[in-house]
């Protein structure tokens, strides 16, 4: 089992850690304000998916990285150890501190008030696609329905 640590600077919360991951360690809790990518148990050792899909390189894996049971003295920190160990058998304290999250304020739609992704996101496809963060401001739906309107008056 490895160690999943998830660099607050780098992360942009686009989910696709979340989507790639097949465990379950990595999810996503939303609401109409914030979006928070929780990491919650460790990885298996064949396993990089998340780090594979990462867009910023935000996540590190395995080497250098302190894995649960390393970090609570769960066994001795080794691999046939660590992975024989039930998750769910440790104490409800050390579930909790071997949690990471990472918090963002989600950026809403200036037309209609939703939701649309993380300031941080929406600034690194700006930067790519060399699009005005002002252009990026509008859900799907609201973008959608400007170009029916822009086509109409054509």
């Amino acid at each position: 089992m490895k160690g999943i640590l998830i660099s607050k600077d780098l992360c942009i919360g686009c989910r696709a850690c979340a989507s790639a991951c097949e465990h379950g360690i990595i999810q996503i809790e939303e609401t109409k304000e914030f979006r928070k990518i929780i990491v919650s148990g460790s990885c298996p050792d064949e396993c990089e998916n998340c780090k594979d899909v990462c867009p910023t390189e935000a996540i590190k894996i395995g080497e250098g990285v302190v894995s649960s049971c390393q970090l609570f003295g769960a066994g001795t920190g080794s691999a046939s150890t660590c992975s024989s160990r039930n998750e769910n058998q440790l104490p409800a304290a050390i579930k909790l501190r071997e949690r990471q999250e990472v918090l963002f304020r989600l950026t809403l739609c200036r037309r209609c008030g939703m939701p649309i992704a993380p300031e941080a996101m929406l600034n690194f496809i700006s930067r790519r696609m060399t699009q005005p963060l002002f252009e990026l401001d509008l859900c799907i739906t609201c973008r959608q329905q400007l170009m029916w309107e822009a086509i109409r008056k054509r």
